[in-house]
């Protein structure tokens, strides 16, 4: 696993060592018809930095509050997606992105709203004084293999998230905002006359099963 973040426990950041990963393209499958940037990466937009902070502490049983826990924080320095994202209908509206863009856990978006609001206005004294911001946070739902209800979440996590941004190569994998996702399958089942398509988050319940 790649990364050029940090990954912090619940109680201080450790460091990681990057190693490789391949990707589809290393085995000679290529998605659509388009050449990719020299990174394959959205980092290859001039001007856009990438940072995460990856949670990770604690094993077994599901325990509220405690763990274990598997989530974290992605900082995109300059929007599209399904899910809830704060601050989208002023994208709409204006056409233009005035924040980072953050992903982290359904349930830390408010807290990582609140950290992003005030590592904003630490960097810009305008904030809040006449001109206001509003963050750009998006959520994805880990709550499989995380803890997500205990919010583990920190603004010591958003902040070092906001800070590691940077240009170059992106960690790829269970790093930042997407560390607790896993794959989904989609199964289609026939009912009479029509066909039902329901989506399972297979990984995880297979993680979950044979613990």
């Amino acid at each position: 696993m790649k990364t050029n973040g940090s990954r912090m426990n619940a109680k201080e950041p450790t460091s990681l060592v990057p190693r490789s990963r391949q990707r589809l393209r290393d085995h000679g499958i290529n998605i659509g018809r388009l050449d990719p940037g020299p990174l394959n990466a959205i980092a290859d937009v001039p001007g856009v930095r990438v940072g995460h902070t990856t949670v990770i502490s604690g094993d077994g049983p599901l325990v509220p509050g405690k763990g274990p826990v598997r989530t974290g924080v992605t900082a995109i320095a300059v929007l599209n997606g399904a899910g809830e994202i704060t601050g989208r209908t002023q994208v709409d509206e204006y056409s233009v992105i005035e924040s980072p863009i953050l992903i982290t856990n359904t349930l830390s978006v408010g807290a990582v709203h609140q950290a992003c609001v005030e590592w904003l206005t630490a960097c810009e004294s305008s904030l809040g004084n006449g001109d206001f911001v509003i963050p750009v946070v998006a959520e994805t739902f880990d709550g499989w293999l995380n803890d997500c209800a205990g919010q583990h979440v920190t603004r010591e996590h958003v902040f070092a998230a906001l800070d590691a941004a940077k240009a170059g190569p992106v960690a790829e994998g269970n790093v930042g905002g997407g560390t607790g996702m896993t794959s989904s399958s989609t199964a289609f089942h026939s009912a009479g006359s029509c066909w039902i398509g329901t989506r399972s988050q297979t990984g995880a319940m297979m993680a979950r099963l044979s613990s």
